[in-house]
């Protein structure tokens, strides 16, 4: 676990290359049954603010400052390859989140994001359905549970 909170179970599979932002893991929250795919990037702080203060003549030459802010990734997600989350981003229920998107802010639920930056350009509930029509998916892995 690292110290991510698994709030509502265990996710369905975390990539061994997900860079996780250990500098408070406890920050990271991640749903049940989510899929987050390789060279992810998890990210709870951010130095910017230090640029900032410095262009302003405020910044303080004892300690550097940083946002610090959590991450939600809500229940059966799924997060593409290579996206980045950035700090205090909240994705919802049931999304989809593109092979390389940097997404912040709110996702609502059923949605799929994609870009960079990341934009909803639909809802997962919708596109699923089309996609089960097409029948054009194969059998992956077995499910552990039966």
């Amino acid at each position: 676990k690292c110290g991510i909170d698994f709030y509502h179970g265990m996710p369905k599979y975390i990539n061994y290359d997900v860079d996780i932002d250990f500098l408070c893991p406890e920050k990271i929250h991640i749903g049940e049954n989510t899929v987050i795919a390789k060279e992810s990037i998890l990210l709870v702080h951010d130095y910017s603010i230090e640029c900032g203060l410095e262009v302003i003549g405020k910044s303080n030459k004892q300690y550097e400052v940083q946002f610090l802010r959590d991450i939600y990734i809500g229940d059966n997600c799924f997060i593409g390859a290579r996206s980045f989350i950035l700090p205090g981003t909240r994705i919802g229920n049931n999304c989809i989140i593109g092979g390389g998107s940097v997404v912040r802010g709110i996702v609502p639920d059923d949605s799929i994001v994609i870009g960079n930056p990341g934009v909803v350009v639909g809802k997962v509930s919708e596109w699923a359905k089309k996609q089960y029509l097409k029948k054009e998916f194969v059998k992956g892995t077995l499910n552990k549970n039966e």
